[in-house]
Formats: structure tokens, sequence, C-alpha cells
């Protein structure tokens, strides 16, 4: 397997312009991850509205000519919609990867980031380190037609999320707790989220209120070229979003990738081979002065929700170094050997209590994981089925007591 890795600034700053950033991988990984975070071209002459994170000006088109009614006339009033593209590279030694991931959202004011889609469509593509990444038939390219066909094909389960996209909401009221992260998540379950929060670093929850911050979290093992596999993951920051409305797509992304070869894909489904190394890795990126956070405090108003302040420096500062000065935790309290006192015959010894004996019962649950897994031809794809692909494990511990 190889490893990429890569940080976003997302934004649509120019819609006449492309942007790209290509960043050093982060921890000490001999790797390249460069992922494209453009306006692409003008919205006038795209035939369907596109909410562009991609470099590639082409996408809208490619929707209005491919696209079934279903789903072109989510673009059309009254529903409003706009396609949401966003595209990731990485590159290692000898090959390149890329990651596409599609959806719906509505169309945002230039100085605002759209609402990241309710339901996403990821695709992927890999090949040789030297292999252009524009146009279809580019890296990128194959890897949003995939994310697009995918779309396609789940066209009737996208209307009734469409309101979660939308503006307004109510903020939800809620107690401050130092303890706590607001998370959304695609490609896991809540055991997942929760391994995530875990691996945050410990100022985290205190430096950034669940009622005002969230983050977002994406994994995927998406199919590539030559019967490869793509192990993704990303992580960004956005203002907490109002009820029943998603957050604001994030202003920066940390992302990393695994590029798996064909006979590695069934040992890629472990949790312990590709999910837990990658966020683990994401986790020990965020750090107060990382491109994370402070990408997130300089572009707060492309996130920004009414009535949730800003991030502050200080704040997050302070936490991280009340963390760093913490006290070492007090080791277990051990029984100290000395003299025995006699006990006087007449006190009769103190009653003996029994404490109950307790275990830990643990269920194993066993939850199919469908996707979309569609045949590919010269045209696209065909043949798109719903089928089930693994099993997530998820486990239940009770204590129980005699």
């Amino acid at each position: 397997m190889t490893v990429g890795s890569g940080v976003c600034a997302a934004g649509r700053w120019a819609r006449a312009r492309a942007l790209r950033l290509a960043v050093v991988a982060a921890g000490g990984l001999a790797s390249l991850g460069v992922m494209a975070a453009t306006a692409g071209a003008d919205a006038s002459s795209l035939s369907v509205p596109v909410e562009n994170f991609t470099s590639q000006p082409w996408i809208g088109r490619y929707v209005a000519t491919h696209a079934p009614e279903a789903v072109l006339a989510l673009f059309r009033p009254p529903k409003g919609l706009a396609l949401f593209a966003q595209s990731y590279e990485f590159a290692g030694e000898r090959a390149r990867w890329c990651v596409a991931v599609v959806g719906l959202t509505h169309p945002a004011p230039a100085q605002a980031h759209p609402r990241f889609p309710a339901r996403l469509q990821w695709g992927g593509a890999s090949g040789p380190l030297d292999e252009g990444l524009e146009g279809e038939d580019g890296c990128v390219g194959r890897a949003l037609v995939r994310a697009l066909g995918g779309l396609f094909g789940d066209a009737d389960r996208e209307d009734d999320i469409a309101s979660t996209v939308y503006g307004g909401g109510q903020a939800l009221k809620e107690k401050a707790d130092a303890s706590l992260t607001h998370a959304v998540y695609f490609g896991m379950s809540a055991t997942g989220s929760r391994f995530v929060h875990e691996q945050l670093p410990g100022w985290f929850p205190t430096a950034f209120d669940h009622r005002e911050v969230g983050r977002l979290t994406q994994y995927r093992l998406i199919d590539a070229d030559q019967g490869r596999a793509i192990c993704f993951a990303a992580l960004g920051l956005s203002a907490r979003a109002p009820a029943n409305r998603m957050p604001k797509t994030p202003a920066a992304s940390l992302a990393r990738a695994i590029l798996v070869e064909p006979a590695q894909r069934d040992l890629a489904r472990r949790d312990s081979e590709c999910f837990e190394p990658l966020f683990t890795a994401l986790a020990q990126q965020v750090t107060p002065d990382g491109p994370l956070v402070q990408r997130l405090i300089a572009q707060w108003p492309l996130v920004a929700e009414p009535g949730r302040p800003a991030p502050s420096a200080r704040k997050i500062a302070d936490a991280a170094q009340a963390w760093a000065r913490r006290p070492p935790p007090r080791p277990p309290a051990t029984a100290v050997a000395g003299p025995v006192s006699p006990r006087p015959a007449a006190i009769p010894p103190a009653p003996v209590r029994r404490e109950p004996r307790c275990r830990t019962e643990v269920d194993i649950e066993r939850r199919p994981f469908n996707e979309n897994v569609c045949d590919y031809n010269q045209y696209g794809p065909v043949n798109c089925r719903n089928v089930t692909t693994r099993y997530d494990e998820i486990r239940h511990e009770r204590q129980v007591c005699d």
C-alpha cells in the first residue's frame, strides 16, 4: 500500500480562475499530496449550476448531456439545486491517484461556501505518475465521471434530503460541555466517529465549543483503475449548522489516502489497516498553528452561521498550553505494608462485605453496508446496482453483576 497526504484550502474565490495547492506530505511519509481546490469556469457558461471545488470546468456540461431527467429536474425550479464537486489528488513515488466527491447542494453567495451535501457519491482513479489531470480522461476526470455515475443512479433518493442544504434553520439551545465535539460523518458508524473523537488532541474540545464549531469527516474504500482501490479519509472544520441543516463546506480540510493494490483489497477492509491509521495520522496534524486551525480562523466568513462567534486564536492557544501543563495522572493507590496492631479480643472483627462480581458481556452486531456498484464502458457507468459489499461490526457492551 502507498500512502499520500495533503491539506486543502477549499475555496471558490474567483469563478473565472483556477487555484491549485501543492502541499508537502506530513507525518514523515515520503510522498506528496496535492488537492485541487478551484472555482472552475464562469457559472454562466455551464449548463447546470456547479459549486466547483475542482480544476475541471467541463463538469456542468457533462451533467447536462449525461444526467437522467430525474437529476436535471433537481437543478430547475422549484428545487433550484446545484451540483457540488470536490476533487483530491495524491502522488507517490511511482503512481498518482485521485478521489472525487459529488453531491447536491444549494447555490451559495459569492462570499460564502455552500452547505455540504447530505448524501455523497465518491469516485476514484489511479495511473502513472506522469499522467495528466485535465479533461474527462485525466486522473481527476475519471474519478469525477465515476462519482457522477453514482449520483445519476441515486437520483430518486436525493429529493427527500434537499431541504438540508438550504439556508435558514433554527440554532439549537444546548449546554456547554468541554468534553464534547460535534461531528457530521460519512462512510462510518457512530463507533467510527467516536474513534476519530478519541484521536483528537486533548485540548480540542476546550478550544472549540461544540455549540459553535463542528468537524466533518469522510471515509471510503473507493474502486480505482486496474483492480486497485483507494482508502480515503478527510477531516475538516466548519461552523456548527442550525437544526436540520448541513454545515457549510469547510474552509480547509486535511486528507490522506492509501493506494491499495489488487492483492491487498480484502486486507484494506480491516479497520486496523486503513481506517484507524488514516484518522490517527490526520488527528496528529491538528495543531493550534497548523493549516486546518489557522485557515478556519482566517476564512471564518466563508463558513459562518448567524449567532456563531468566530473561533478565538487566543482561546485555542491557551487551551493547548493548559493541556500541555496539566499534571500527570495519579498512579493507582496501593496498600502499604507495615506492622499490624493486635485487635483486642473483646472487640469482634468487622464483618466482611462481599463485593459484587461483575463482568463485561459483549455482543457483536453485523450491520450490512450497501453501496452502488457499476460496470463501466467507454460511455460511462452501466448496469448500476445496490449490493452489500461488506459488514460493519458494531460492538455492544454491558456490565452484568452477580
